[in-house]
Order: C-alpha cells, then sequence, then structure tokens
C-alpha cells in the first residue's frame, strides 16, 4: 500500500511537459520580426542649441529593458547620447504623482504631493528653462 501511495504521489508531482511547452510559448514576448532601429549619427558642433527633454511618465527600467527585450535587443533610445535617472518620490511622500515629479524634473526641487511649481511651503519655484534663459 505504500507503495502505491509514493507511485500515485510522483505521478501527480510530475509536469505535464507539453503543457509546459505551452506555456513557454504563450509567455515568449520576443517580437517575430522586430522592428528596424537605425543607427542615427549626432551632427557635429562645438555648441548645443536644443536640447529635448524625453519624459517617460511611469516608465521604468524594466519597462525600458522588456521592450529592448522583445525588439531583441534594439530601441530607438539607444541612440540618445545621454541618459539620466531620477528618484521619483516626492518631499512628504514615498510615492509620487505627477505634478510633484514633473516639478522636480522641471525645477530641480522635490516638492509635495500633489504640489506643482513650488517647494513644500508653497514657495514658486523657477523652471530650469527660465534659469538657462537668464545665463544668455
Amino acid at each position: 500500500a505504500m507503495t502505491c501511495v509514493v507511485l500515485l504521489l510522483l505521478s501527480a508531482t510530475t509536469p505535464d511537459v507539453q503543457a509546459q511547452s505551452r506555456r513557454d510559448k504563450e509567455q515568449t514576448y520576443v517580437l517575430e520580426t522586430p522592428y528596424q532601429v537605425d543607427k542615427i549619427v549626432p551632427p557635429a558642433g562645438s555648441k548645443i542649441k536644443n536640447v529635448i527633454l524625453m519624459i517617460g511618465d511611469g516608465m521604468s527600467l524594466m519597462h525600458m529593458y522588456s521592450a529592448w527585450t522583445a525588439n531583441r535587443g534594439h530601441l530607438w533610445l539607444d541612440n540618445s547620447q545621454s541618459t539620466g535617472l531620477s528618484k521619483t518620490y516626492c518631499a512628504n511622500k514615498l510615492i509620487t504623482d505627477s505634478g510633484a515629479g514633473g516639478t522636480a524634473l522641471a525645477t530641480g526641487y522635490k516638492t509635495n504631493y500633489h504640489m506643482v511649481g513650488v517647494d513644500p511651503d508653497g514657495k514658486p519655484l523657477e523652471s530650469l528653462t527660465t534659469l538657462a534663459n537668464k545665463k544668455k
């Protein structure tokens, strides 16, 4: 009777190889035909005229890595000459909202949750573009 129970347990825990194979195929997130990503050569010059700040609101490194993996190691973002990261918590909470996060990106200063364009005390902040224009 004991041998029968052991065999029954072993057969119950043996995975169905075909079912696993189907799950592996269902969970493959690599594009069969990846989209073409061309290499863009940046223009040569001594002075930067414009800066484009692309903000992936709510996008993490794992989102970018997943897209990179799905397209077999190619993204248009690979053409960026410079990339940066920001810690997006706000001044008074660990989780931020778009207003406080945008204020940090635009001014260089963190503010409280649900505040926009002001410091945690409510004092208006100048944006980085305003500060840059003052330097001209």
